[in-house]
């Protein structure tokens, strides 16, 4: 298998990089989806569209076996690349700036490989290339709701996301809660407008504000402790300088690894709303919405995968620090239903290249973590018919 992947590594290579000079925006992807399913039709597979611009494509095997889902998701970011590669962005303003070129030629590389040897292949695995998972709601529950885990009835299903965090050919084969559950808040404050000149005739909503979101901060650093995130990333008030407004509203977003966690920091805003309204005389309405659950990896699939890891490249490969990714996912709607693995793949460079997050415009991924990726994936998705002891 290794041998096969290497002679296909420069086709999936180029590939990843077609798809970052091209991308598009959730259920927008139309050219990149088209690319995919000519990618697939090409190994001789037969592809099905789904919710939009969403594929699936399933191989199957020469035994009886498992049916397993392998996802991957398709869209950019509408942010304005600077990373100054050769095979920058050409569509203006949109960027894979969250990895999901890669993923995708992952997917394409791993589907190539699972045709290959399809003869050894017990059961059938199925490919899921998911539109729109950065914007809510994400694709993942329309594909669920148009069948995606049905005919054939899928037992398991696998997804993997990069991180710059660790070298390319290192990965975290976590248990567990993985990513957070994100939710969202948006704060009207309604107080009584006026003359800046007269603040004693008004009733300030930016002063009330400013209360709420210093009460809010605080909150956030108490329960980073606690591994959640309150973070304040909108604020408004006002248009001109001498007008005290009517209202003011700010908006956020809060993560977590449980619903308990969720609801206690959604009591705490209620208290600090309902605080800044006995203190400032201001009327303080507020909005809380949870979007999706944590992803959770099946304790067996995350031991099975460090096993593979481990046989394929090495314990070195392994991960072993720890390590929280506070991001949200939607391969969540798919863990609720069926047991799950959701793999996180370093793309970082070498010790002293320079590192950007996800979601930033300079985002640079090492290509290298291609070629181990597939390969574990791979082997994962071919014994998963054997007991862990056998692997």
């Amino acid at each position: 298998m290794e041998a096969y992947i290497k002679s296909i590594l420069k086709e999936v290579v180029d590939l990843r990089r077609e798809f970052h000079q091209y991308p598009e925006l959730g259920l927008e992807e139309y050219k990149t989806s088209e690319r995919v399913e000519s990618e697939l039709r090409k190994i001789g597979l037969n592809t099905e569209k789904m919710h939009h611009t969403g594929i699936v494509a399933t191989i199957k095997g020469k035994y009886e076996g498992p049916v397993l889902l392998y996802r991957t998701d398709m869209d950019g970011l509408p942010i304005k690349e600077e990373t100054g590669l050769s095979f920058a962005s050409r569509n203006e303003g949109v960027m894979h700036a969250c990895g999901h070129d890669l993923h995708m030629a992952c997917a394409v590389g791993t589907a190539r490989v699972i045709h290959h040897f399809r003869d050894r292949l017990h059961g059938s695995v199925r490919f899921m290339f998911q539109p729109c998972e950065e914007r809510q709601p994400g694709g993942a529950k329309q594909m669920i709701e148009a069948g995606v885990l049905e005919n054939p009835q899928v037992d398991a299903a696998i997804g993997m996301h990069v991180t710059p965090d660790v070298e390319a050919g290192h990965f975290f084969a976590l248990s567990g809660g993985v990513t957070s559950s994100p939710s969202w808040f948006e704060i009207t404050i309604t107080g009584k407008g006026g003359h800046a000149s007269c603040p004693e005739q008004c009733i300030d909503p930016i002063k009330a504000g400013h209360y709420i979101y210093g009460k809010i901060s605080r909150l956030g650093e108490i329960y980073r402790k606690k591994r959640a995130v309150i973070s304040v990333t909108m604020f408004h008030g006002g248009e001109v300088q001498n007008v005290i407004p009517e209202t003011c509203q700010m908006a956020g977003t809060v993560r977590t690894f449980s619903s308990d966690k969720t609801e206690m920091i959604r009591t705490d805003l209620m208290d600090v709303c309902a605080e800044a309204e006995r203190f400032f005389g201001v009327k303080v309405d507020i909005s809380f919405r949870t979007s999706m659950n944590s992803v959770y990896n099946h304790p067996d699939m995350a031991e099975r995968m460090k096993r593979i890891i481990c046989r394929e490249l090495g314990s070195d490969a392994l991960e072993t620090d720890p390590w929280v990714f506070m991001g949200g996912e939607d391969f969540a709607e798919i863990s609720d239903r069926v047991p799950a693995f959701f793999l996180f793949s370093g793309v970082g460079g070498k010790e002293n290249s320079p590192k950007f997050p996800l979601h930033n415009p300079r985002f640079y991924a090492d290509e290298n973590m291609l070629e181990p990726a597939i390969r574990v994936i791979s082997r994962f998705l071919l014994t998963f018919y054997l007991p862990q002891n056998r692997l």
